[in-house]
């Protein structure tokens, strides 16, 4: 590898993508207010979900049904969104906020990563289907690359070849759990009732028939500013919170003088 012109293969993602947690693989998967709902938000995001509250049923769900199809259309024709969530498997978490341009597929934010032998903060763009990432030294040292070679990368953007970003990526391209929602039909939808969360009372559903299907939150006052989708499937346990929906999120690359090598590393 030579100085200055740090690479990241398809191989040595892999072993990131494991390391950290696929998220996009193991999960399936009006405007807003411009910032997080609440710090309760923000920490309930974060908590572990076998303590959540068991939901009290409804008489009649037709309203919450309702809800849950306004809710389809909204995602459908959002221009941008926000959202911050965790991810935990295997012991190692990830918390992430990013922001969203859902007409591009574009999104950027921070991801803090924890557990195991990695303590770091990453900052991430995805645009033009490239992706890039600045990370600290032991990042690049987790992905394979010498110590010499991924100290050069400190304090500055690397970015993947389009495979290997598409890999990279994923973990952190919360945009498929939202997709995810418009794709359930209503009869795959089972309201369970309703759940006192940080931001008032809201309607929880359970998004397919399996034991360990995802669910969401929406407010059962009817104002979808905000949503929250969990899943405890395959040992993960993902909690994410979005809003903002309607934000307009313009997402470009990082300036060239901010990218190792310049542009050197972009696919042709």
């Amino acid at each position: 590898m030579r100085r200055g012109c740090l690479r990241a293969d398809p191989g040595r993602v892999r072993i990131k993508a494991t390391c950290l947690g696929a998220v996009a693989i193991m999960l399936i998967s009006g405007c807003g207010q411009e910032e997080p709902p609440s710090d309760a938000a923000s920490t309930a995001a974060q908590e572990n979900m076998s303590g959540e509250e068991s939901p009290e049923p409804l008489d009649d769900p037709q309203e919450a049904e309702e809800l849950f199809e306004d809710f389809q259309d909204l995602v459908s024709e959002t221009a941008g969104f926000r959202a911050e969530g965790s991810t935990t498997v295997e012991g190692q978490t990830q918390r992430a906020d990013m922001a969203f341009d859902a007409q591009d597929g574009g999104f950027e934010g921070t991801v803090s990563v924890s557990g195991g032998n990695l303590d770091m903060d990453l900052e991430v763009i995805r645009a033009n289907d490239l992706t890039w990432i600045k990370g600290p030294t032991e990042y690049w040292e987790s992905l394979g690359y010498p110590s010499d070679g991924a100290s050069v990368a400190e304090g500055m953007y690397v970015v993947f070849e389009m495979s290997a970003g598409d890999a990279v990526a994923d973990p952190y391209d919360y945009a498929r759990l939202l997709e995810q929602t418009t794709a359930v039909a209503m009869s795959d939808i089972t309201v369970e009732g309703t759940v006192e969360s940080s931001q008032g009372e809201a309607f929880r559903y359970v998004l397919g028939g399996d034991e360990d299907s995802p669910w969401l939150e929406l407010p059962s006052n009817g104002d979808l500013d905000s949503a929250r989708y969990v899943s405890t499937a395959n040992d993960l346990e993902a909690d994410v919170r979005f809003w903002g929906f309607g934000a307009d999120v313009d997402v470009e690359a990082p300036p060239p003088d901010e990218v190792l090598g310049g542009m050197e590393g972009r696919s042709s």
